[in-house]
Order: C-alpha cells, then structure tokens, then sequence
C-alpha cells in the first residue's frame, strides 16, 4: 500500500503542480478503510 500511496503522490505532483510538501507523505487510511466498499460514508451524499 506504501508504494501506491508513493506512485499516487508522484501522480499528483506531476498532474497538478502540487508540492509534495503538501500532500500527505502517509496514506491518511488504513488498509481496511481503503477496501471497505462503504468507506467513506459520506461520499455520495
């Protein structure tokens, strides 16, 4: 999961502009948050 979250940052910072600096250099979720398909709740409403 640590080398997704790492392709996923390069992805953003190379799309977006965005800095490293300000994207979380941890996954703010835990494995089981990411392959629960209710995660997050609140998503489509």
């Amino acid at each position: 999961m640590e080398e997704a979250h790492q392709a996923s940052l390069d992805l953003v910072v190379r799309e977006t502009g965005l800095n490293y600096e300000n994207l979380p250099g941890k996954c703010p979720f835990s494995l089981e948050q990411v392959l629960d398909t209710d995660f997050p709740i609140d998503l489509f409403t």
